[in-house]
């Protein structure tokens, strides 16, 4: 299942740096310039980028986050992909309460941050002013999407599987909101995550386990687990989160056949996909 892209660029990584005395040393040793006064950030193709990451670790300096950056040749070619949105718009309601709303008492964890089920739908203050965009994610909730409504019923019409849906309610006056939906994802892959680069973490209180992975790696799942599913979207059996944060979230996974039309359709604007690797 695994595809090897084609192209000169493979995938490359994007180090962000928080700026402090030893960084811009560092940094001056090179001829660069930190982007602010904050935060800078470097590419792991530069070719300064090995001598430079050498003098990070001398000096005890660590990167804040790595992004992924893919070809469109990697993407394209990847018979499944990781899907998240970077517009996290407005928060669930009530604030203080969503949680006992929305899932119910005694189906989340307020230790770890794991969701075990779903019983209510989700609230909100308004409807959101979609422009150019199709898709969303709440703040807070990590492993939910939110689609207009046209977007789903264009979805609908081109029969991709598993895509259900619940609507979205005004969080005062309990009346349902225009244009605006739940992805209801309720199908789940098998556990087989392979990356070896992950810490593990065993929640005291519900004893789920989450992963935590630095994103320097891609991720790398058992080719099994793929071989006898038929929907278009799916989560991952795996929760992933920091050990000192409040979330354990799953991972959103679609086929290469709704990531294409997805793109396509140009539906794609504030999402971000990731290939998966399958061996």
């Amino acid at each position: 299942m695994k595809k090897q892209p084609s192209g000169e660029r493979r995938m490359r990584k994007k180090y962000y740096y928080i700026i402090n005395d030893n960084l811009l040393k560092i940094l001056k040793k090179y001829d660069l310039q930190p982007e602010n006064e904050n935060i800078t950030a470097l590419y792991s193709d530069a070719e300064y980028w090995e001598a430079i990451k050498s003098d990070f670790q001398s000096s005890n300096i660590d990167f804040l986050r790595v992004e992924l950056e893919f070809t469109e040749a990697e993407l394209a070619e990847s018979s499944w992909l990781s899907m998240r949105s970077t517009w996290h718009w407005e928060y669930p309601q009530p604030k203080s309460r969503f949680k006992e709303f929305t899932y119910g008492n005694g189906n989340f964890c307020n230790t770890c941050g794991a969701i075990f089920t779903q019983q209510g739908m989700f609230k909100t203050r308004k409807a959101p002013s979609w422009r150019k965009s199709h898709f969303l994610q709440l703040n807070w909730v990590d492993d939910e999407l939110f689609v207009k409504q046209e977007t789903y019923d264009l979805l609908i019409k081109e029969n991709f599987k598993q895509l259900d849906c619940l609507p979205v309610v005004h969080g005062k006056e309990n009346e349902t909101l225009d244009n605006i939906v739940q992805l209801k994802i309720d199908s789940m892959l098998e556990p087989g995550l392979m990356n070896d680069d992950t810490i593990e973490h065993i929640c005291k209180t519900c004893n789920s386990k989450k992963h935590f992975m630095r994103g320097e790696n891609k991720m790398v799942f058992k080719e099994n687990i793929f071989r006898n599913v038929s929907g278009d979207i799916y989560k991952t059996s795996e929760r992933f989160g920091s050990p000192d944060l409040h979330v354990a979230a799953r991972i959103i996974v679609i086929s290469n056949k709704l990531y294409s039309f997805i793109r396509n359709m140009q539906l794609d604007a504030r999402l971000e996909f990731q290939p998966i690797d399958c061996i």
